[in-house]
């Protein structure tokens, strides 16, 4: 009987023993178990997790361009006019998104330009460019070229480009631009053209795009429908690229015929709310060019860094009102109506008069005549134009 009771202790303490053995073991293997698969799960769901959020957030901010080559030869330059201050017609729809780079002339009025050498101020590629000539006019170059997919930069009324580029595209004349099957590749400090060296030409056009910037108009609406309202909605100042100590020697240049007379690179929007300055349509929508005898569909005026007004077209011509002018008056300052006396820019002589009506923020009725001066009541023959 002893016998059996001890063996039937033995085999108790032995099954203890490797009931325990074998829990312990379980903890030690499931332990590191449990964390390998922690682990595990971490890396294959919560990381890509990570990881995809994060490229989206770079995906939505484009990369900052900073230009750290000078485009140009400053001690060549006459003077810039800021951007949005040139009053083109509708031919020359693009001048308002554009700075225009006057140089310096080899002797007095009348002479030749200095020829100026144009850099890459980052690295960039050309996909379009074009070249043509007018009439008796020496044939000139317009090259665009792609920084990245939301950036472009286009140079225009360049008298020479170096044979890098000559080579890739030839010298024939082309009708409008030109795409390049495979994209020309320029680094930062390459030389990309030539300005000037002629008595035809001493300045050149510098235009900047950028899809990530949003130009302000009063009808937002109008320039959001085709390719021409994304120009004017996406050109900035391609001089705002560059770094302060950099950017300070384009900035002292400035000026509507001058230099030095604002330190505002400007815009390619002139619109102000409530008052007569921006451009203005004879149709309630889109960007369409019309005619209807002396009036001209867009109209531009706004004020210029010489503190005079720009207006074009008015009876077919551009008009400068200079500072000097009685009649002159910022258009950013008129709300109700308002009257210039126009002048050959060629001799001073009388031209006429602009009689313009401010009749909401959309729509302005205009009155002009070739002869005579302003009146004193608006007249009842005008045109109406809306923005």
């Amino acid at each position: 009987m002893k016998k059996i009771v001890l063996i039937l202790l033995l085999v108790v303490l032995v099954s203890s023993c490797s009931t325990q053995k074998k829990a312990d073991n379980l903890v030690e293997i499931e332990t590191p178990e449990e964390s390998q698969i922690n682990e595990t799960f971490i890396e294959k769901v919560e990381k890509p997790e990570i990881i995809e959020k994060n490229k989206i957030e770079l995906k939505q901010e484009p990369k900052k361009i900073v230009f750290t080559e000078h485009m140009f030869e400053l001690d060549k330059v006459d003077y810039i006019v800021p951007l949005g201050e040139l009053e083109g017609g509708w031919e020359e729809r693009e001048v308002n998104n554009m700075a225009l780079v006057n140089i310096k002339r080899t002797g007095d009025h009348g002479s030749p330009s200095l020829k100026m050498k144009i850099y890459a101020p980052t690295e960039m590629s050309l996909v379009f460019y074009s070249y043509y000539g007018y009439g008796d006019y020496s044939p000139t170059w317009t090259l665009v070229f792609e920084i990245n997919s939301d950036k472009t930069l286009k140079l225009s009324a360049l008298t020479d480009v170096p044979d890098t580029i000559k080579n890739k595209v030839g010298t024939e004349f082309t009708k409008g631009e030109i795409r390049l099957q495979t994209p020309l590749l320029f680094n930062a400090g390459d030389v990309i053209g030539y300005a000037g060296g002629t008595a035809e030409y001493r300045n050149w056009d510098v235009l900047f795009y950028d899809k990530t910037h949003t130009n302000k108009f009063v009808n937002q609406e109008r320039y959001e429908k085709d390719y021409m309202g994304e120009r004017y909605r996406t050109a900035i100042c391609a001089f705002d690229l560059y770094p302060d100590d950099m950017r300070k020697e384009y900035v002292k240049f400035y000026g509507f015929n001058a230099p030095g007379l604002t330190t505002d690179c400007g815009s390619a929007s002139k619109d102000v709310v409530g008052t007569l300055s921006g451009i203005w349509h004879f149709s309630k929508q889109g960007l369409n060019k019309e005619e209807r005898g002396d009036f001209t569909s867009p109209l531009f005026i706004y004020n210029n860094s010489a503190g005079g007004t720009s207006l074009g077209y008015v009876n077919i011509k551009r008009y400068k009102i200079y500072k000097d002018n009685p009649t002159n008056k910022d258009p950013s300052e008129i709300t109700n109506e308002h009257c210039y006396n126009l002048v050959s820019a060629w001799d001073n002589s009388p031209e006429g008069y602009a009689f313009f009506k401010l009749v909401s923020d959309t729509e302005m009725q205009l009155a002009t005549v070739n002869k005579g001066v302003c009146p004193s009541n608006f007249p009842n023959d005008y045109e109406t134009y809306y923005r």
